[in-house]
């Protein structure tokens, strides 16, 4: 008996142990939406099914939405520092594809949450997009936690360099003037939208950066900061353009000042680097 089981478990290792490298990457992908979503019928009519994202909720003191990972969840640390990023890149593909042939997977016969789950999963394993941001985020998470018991085999990689000053250009994608009410005066967008970035194999990368630089933008000193600006900025506006009128040229326009002042101001450059600061051994980047 014992040497029978000794050679199952001969067996087993070699089995593990012959898996290719996008074996592995889909096993990831696969616990990750085992993990992080629940699918639910949402429509039995019409077969629907809607996935929702698990741990997502209020941070009090940010005043923002985010995940809140269990301790107990297995690969908790990465799903902490990366699942909005994810999740981000699972909506960004939706987008892409304009819904051909992804929402069809959401309608299966009898309203069979398991299929759907398994659609899904298999749908963004062989996406070369979202397995790339997956596992590009997966392996950085990885790279300097060498010989853990969650993830033996990292593949190391280069990261990529990139400039302050790049930073802080993508970090203004996510904040804009969003336009003007006549009896609210001007609104603003700050620290939303989607990624500057098409959603293409060359911006894996990309996109993990454009998720750390919204990511920072979370910090609540950063957000009174821009408050104070907002403030300052709007008063002026209101000053040198009088009755109004044009308002889309005039949020245009004033856009290039909104960033002026918060470069001048000094507080988002100090944010991004004390963020990155805090996650450069996770991040697949460095600044230069």
């Amino acid at each position: 008996m014992k040497k029978h089981l000794l050679i199952l478990s001969i067996i087993a290792s070699c089995i593990v142990g012959c898996q290719s490298t996008k074996e592995k990457e889909h096993q990831y992908i696969h616990t990750f939406f085992d993990t992080m979503t629940e699918f639910r019928c949402s429509d039995s009519t019409q077969n629907r099914v809607q996935l929702n994202f698990r741990y997502f909720g209020f941070n009090q003191e940010k005043k923002i939405l985010e995940f809140h990972i269990p301790d107990s969840v297995k690969f908790a640390g990465f799903y902490s520092a990366y699942s909005n990023r994810i999740s981000n890149a699972y909506y960004s593909s939706l987008n892409a594809k304009a819904g051909e042939c992804v929402d069809s997977l959401f309608v299966t016969q009898g309203c069979n949450c398991d299929k759907v789950r398994e659609l899904i999963t298999a749908h963004y394993c062989n996406d070369p997009v979202f397995a790339g941001i997956f596992n590009t985020a997966f392996s950085s998470y990885y790279m300097n936690k060498t010989e853990t018991e969650e993830y033996k085999d990292i593949i190391k990689s280069n990261k990529t360099c990139i400039g302050i000053d790049s930073l802080l250009q993508i970090s203004f994608a996510y904040i804009d003037i969003a336009g003007y009410i006549p009896d609210r005066g001007f609104a603003f967008h700050f620290g939303c939208g989607a990624p500057p970035f098409a959603y293409k194999l060359e911006n894996k990368v990309n996109f993990l950066i454009a998720g750390f630089c919204q990511e920072a933008l979370n910090d609540p000193n950063l957000r009174k900061v821009h408050l104070q600006i907002i403030k300052s900025l709007s008063e002026k506006i209101e000053a040198e353009e009088g009755s109004m009128k044009n308002t889309d040229e005039i949020c245009k326009k004033y856009e290039k000042e909104l960033h002026r002042m918060l470069i001048e101001d000094g507080t988002l450059k100090k944010t991004l680097l004390e963020y990155y600061k805090t996650r450069k051994d996770i991040e697949p980047f460095e600044i230069i």
